[in-house]
C-alpha cells in the first residue's frame, strides 16, 4: 500500500502533468472524501475518554471533521460541477469505477468500528 501512496504523490508532483489531470481521480474518490465526515464522527470519535490515545483521536477528527467543504470548492473549481439527473449522480457513484472509494469507506468502518484506540488510529493513519 506504501508504495501505491508513494507512486500518487509521485504523480502529483510532475510538472509534466496538468492540474487538471492530475485530478481527475476527484469525482472517482467522491464516495471517500464525502463519507470520510461520517467516519470521524460516528466511528473514530469516543467520547466522554479518559484513555489518551482517544483524546487525540478525537481531537484529530475535529480537525478532519470539514475537508468535504473543501472538496466541494475543488469540484467547482476543476468546473467537474455540471448540471446532472440525481439518478444519474447515483448511477455513477455506485458503478465500478467508484467501487475502490466505497470499499474504503466500507473497510475503515469493519476495522475501526468499536476498535481499541490505537486500532483506530492504525487505520486513521493508513487511510
Amino acid at each position: 500500500m506504501n508504495s501505491l501512496f508513494y507512486l500518487f504523490f509521485e504523480y502529483l508532483n510532475n510538472n509534466k502533468i496538468s492540474a487538471i489531470n492530475k485530478l481527475a481521480f476527484a469525482p472517482f474518490a467522491s464516495s471517500f472524501i464525502m463519507s470520510f465526515s461520517d467516519i470521524n464522527k460516528f466511528v473514530l470519535r469516543e467520547e466522554p475518554t479518559n484513555n489518551k490515545l482517544q483524546e487525540i483521536i478525537n481531537k484529530h477528527t475535529y480537525e478532519d471533521d470539514h475537508h468535504w467543504k473543501w472538496f466541494l470548492e475543488d469540484i467547482k473549481n476543476l468546473n467537474y460541477d455540471k448540471n446532472m439527473k440525481f439518478s444519474s449522480t447515483l448511477q455513477f457513484l455506485w458503478n465500478e469505477n467508484c467501487y475502490a472509494g466505497r470499499k474504503l469507506v466500507n473497510e475503515i468502518y469493519r476495522n475501526s468500528f468499536q476498535a481499541t484506540p490505537i486500532i483506530k488510529n492504525y487505520h486513521h493513519r493508513s487511510s
